[in-house]
């Protein structure tokens, strides 16, 4: 708290309104002769207000004007204020508004003559506006590119972060932010004419104007082929600071400096960052900050330097000089925002707008006392210790500067060790229907751990999709010495399978975490793949198949039972296959799938039961078939493999189909169990009343009504229960055909391991039964959005498609209309 208090000169409030640091703003507003300064205001409300103070008493004639400046029925709130050249005469001072969605530019006129005040108002007059499409959040003004003959320009961000400029009436240029999560503030440095920002990764971003006008944005950006491409702004520096910036100025702090520094104020710190981003100085406050503002002071140089006033939470301003704090100055509240002007012939004045709605025009006074110096007891200096510390220093620093992050030495490794074959728990069932119930896996989990201390409680969860199963989903131990020569523990684990459902990834994943004994968390993560003997097995060659799909290869083709030498050796397949190359596979859902291999070329073909059904052969195939050619003599190609045949979009669109009908029929039924339900409390309400009546009525076979509406009721949940079985095994087929899918597309069109990852997070092989938003709904959107930016040919295309909410959708017909269009154009460009 400080020992003064700020000595209030005039004061007014403004009540049940909220205003921003940004909606305050001093200066002539209205291009007086005598160029004093005036108080302009605007709120949430919309409402602005302007103010000049002449006495140290508020009179009615210091309010020049009062106006709801939004359209009816329509409430504009004001985010941002800003005075500057903005309007057609250079020479004259304009006011820009700032709205949600209009950005407008006013003149304040005076309407009248004389000195009294007595016939003599103030009048707002819009000079122009401009309708903005994106939702605003700030803005800043500034000589754009260098030129002040045209007066200012304005620059306006919005929430989803595109910087649009206007010049006057007209609109330039838009152009987006590159890595953009949430908005920032703005600021304007005229000396190198740039904007320097803060993003949400606590960096603060500066671009430099030229490179904002010369980049050009997506919809203009075509490449040869008349697709359209996004060429990202490039950024002229950044500095990572750490903490949250809420509000940026620029002036000339640094006495020894001529070049303006940049002044960034934080959450809980303060930085003085030069204008090429170098880092000059950092405070950190004990008090949260509310506000900040700079003003000019003369120096005996001849030129112009700037203080500043940052406002804390606890009702103080504090004033700093060559960043040192030279005052601190008490307030009724905590101060919202703060200005500085000359008032009544005085100069220097403050001007801050406090929570509670005072609008305050005050002055500091009185000297600071002098600072009390304490001796303190020295002491001697071990140099030891210091040498220790220094050391420790030393390593703290070399690890932050690593290119590579250095994992803590107090980690969980884990590693797991999968047994070399598959048990039968009841051979009497090998070979049966019911052989999986009985099939299982054993598998031993080892882990460490690195530190020298022992760690508690350490939980170490399970991530495996059906129906694969633990029979638990995680496990907890108690206690775990570390150091390096102590031996890991090996827990044992039992995989088997829960039901005949085939699996959609065979990817099981651990993640072990911890607290340490300095309450820092820990995690880590180890996976493997389940073996593919676990989810089937070799059977006689079946000639039956419904689906089908060929692969091709650059390599002649191999005997497929070498291929699948662990799933062949143990049986008589070999003995029985006449010398044709050909193997079948029954999976534990019953489902069979065979590989026929071509006798002159590396072709396979690969049919089934089911289109599901191929995919886990077409991916254990290609794995194997990869490490069986990894092995290439030098001059000879790289092993590939491709999908020549058209995509097999019918078959998948069937699993679509399916899915999207039980999720109807789910719906369907839910909304009549709600009907009967409500049906069914309203005739318990009926009966209630006339049982409790002294002279009861006639039931009129609401009893019977009563019985029939609870078998409704009864019948209706049986059925939703066996259609979420029955959804949830046409989800795992959705999400095995979509795995298929994608790796068709992958082998097809050639594409590497990230754009394979970019695939599958727009057509994504994880479904989830979501009634409003399902997979279809959030698919669609995917497809809607990928071909309306990356894969959109024109502003045609962009307009052919219709954006807005996610809705659940009635069919399915849009969705596989946008997949087809989507693999339309992956073939017309390759």
């Amino acid at each position: 708290m400080s020992l003064f208090k700020a000595r209030e000169w005039w004061s007014t409030r403004i009540q049940d309104e909220e205003v921003s640091m940004d909606s305050v703003v001093v200066g002539n507003v209205d291009n007086a002769e005598d160029g004093s300064d005036k108080i302009i205001v605007g709120s949430f409300t919309g409402v602005l207000r302007i103010f000049k103070p002449k006495s140290s008493e508020y009179k009615a004639e210091n309010l020049m004007f009062e106006g709801d400046l939004s359209e009816p029925g329509k409430p504009q709130p004001i985010l941002q204020l800003r005075l500057g050249y903005f309007s057609e005469n250079p020479g004259l001072l304009a006011l820009a508004v700032l709205n949600p969605r209009r950005l407008c530019v006013y003149m304040v006129h005076r309407v009248g003559e004389g000195s009294s005040a007595q016939g003599i108002h103030y009048n707002v007059r819009m000079s122009y506006s401009h309708e903005l499409e994106r939702t605003a959040h700030s803005m800043v003004s500034g000589f754009f590119g260098g030129s002040k003959e045209q007066g200012e320009s304005i620059c306006v961000q919005s929430m989803d972060g595109l910087l649009s400029f206007f010049e006057r009436e007209r609109a330039t240029f838009t152009r987006f932010l590159a890595n953009f999560l949430v908005p920032g503030p703005l600021c304007y440095v005229e000396e190198n004419d740039s904007i320097v920002t803060f993003n949400a990764q606590l960096e603060l971003e500066s671009y430099k104007f030229h490179m904002l006008a010369a980049s050009t944005s997506g919809e203009e950006l075509k490449d040869d082929k008349g697709l359209t491409t996004v060429k990202k702004v490039k950024v002229d520096w950044n500095l990572n600071l750490g903490d949250t910036v809420f509000d940026i100025k620029m002036g000339k702090i640094m006495p020894d400096r001529s070049d303006p520094d940049i002044l960034c104020l934080a959450e809980r710190s303060f930085f003085l960052v030069s204008s090429t981003g170098q880092l000059l100085m950092q405070k950190r406050f004990e008090i949260e900050p509310s506000c900040m503002h700079i003003y000019p002071v003369p120096s005996n140089e001849g030129d112009v330097r700037h203080n500043f006033i940052i406002g804390m939470q606890n009702n103080v301003l504090m004033i700093y000089k060559n960043n040192m704090a030279v005052w601190s100055a008490g307030l009724k509240s905590c101060p919202v925002a703060v200005k500085t002007g000359s008032f009544g012939d005085l100069k220097g004045m403050l001007v801050s707008m406090e929570e509670d709605g005072h609008l305050n025009v005050s002055y500091l006074g009185t000297d600071p006392p002098a600072p009390n110096v304490e001796v303190v007891e020295s002491k001697e200096l071990n140099y030891e210790e210091m040498d220790n510390e220094h050391r420790k220093l030393l390593t703290v620093i070399r690890e932050a500067t690593a290119e590579s992050k250095t994992e803590p030495s107090d980690r969980v490794t884990m590693r797991v060790q999968v047994a070399p074959s598959v048990d039968i728990e009841n051979e009497e069932e090998e070979g049966t229907a019911h052989e999986w119930k009985f099939r299982s896996l054993q598998l031993k989990l080892f882990l460490s751990y690195g530190g020298r201390d022992e760690i508690e409680d350490l939980a170490v969860s399970f991530n495996c999709s059906s129906p694969f199963s633990f029979g638990q989903d995680s496990i907890t131990m108690p206690h775990m010495r570390g150091g390096g020569s102590t031996t890991p523990v090996a827990v044992p684990l039992t995989l088997r399978l829960a039901e005949p459902i085939l699996p959609s990834s065979r990817v099981i994943s651990f993640t072990s975490s911890f607290v340490t004994k300095m309450s820092e968390p820990r995690t880590s993560t180890c996976s493997f793949r389940v073996p593919f003997r676990l989810v089937a097995r070799a059977v006689q060659p079946i000639k039956q198949a419904s689906s089908k799909v060929t692969i091709d290869t650059n390599r002649e083709p191999t005997q497929i039972m070498e291929v699948f030498q662990d799933l062949v050796d143990g049986t008589t397949l070999a003995e029985n296959s006449g010398g044709a190359n050909v193997l079948s596979f029954q999976f534990n859902n019953g489902e069979d799938a065979t590989i026929l291999v071509s006798k002159a070329a590396g072709r396979y073909r690969i049919q089934g039961s089911s289109f599901p059904a191929l995919w886990l052969v077409v991916e254990e195939l290609a794995e194997r078939l990869s490490q069986t050619f990894k092995n290439t003599l030098p001059g000879d190609e790289k092993f590939r493999i491709s999908f020549e045949e058209g995509l097999p979009l019918p078959e998948y669109f069937e699993l679509i189909d399916n899915h999207f009908s039980i999720r109807q029929r789910i719906d369907k039924l839910q909304k009549a169990l709600e009907d009967r339900a409500h049906q069914y409390r309203a005739i318990q309400k009926r009966l209630l009343v006339r049982f409790k009546d002294r002279n009861p009525t006639p039931l009129n076979n609401l009893d019977g009504i009563l019985g029939d509406t609870f078998t409704q009721i009864m019948e209706a949940s049986r059925t939703i229960d066996k259609l979420e079985s029955e959804l949830t095994v046409a989800s795992k087929q959705l999400e095995c055909g979509t795995r298929l899918m994608n790796l068709l597309i992958k082998s097809k069109f050639g594409l590497d391991n990230s754009s394979y990852e970019v695939l599958e997070s727009y057509l994504s092989p994880h479904v989830v039964d979501v009634q409003d938003q399902g997979w279809e709904e959030t698919t669609d959107a995917s497809m809607t959005y990928l071909l309306r930016t990356a894969l959109a040919r024109s502003g045609k295309d962009n307009a052919a498609i219709p954006s807005g909410n996610m809705q659940q959708m009635t069919d399915t017909t849009k969705l596989k209309k946008h997949i087809t269009l989507v693999s339309d154009f992956c073939l017309s460009s390759s």
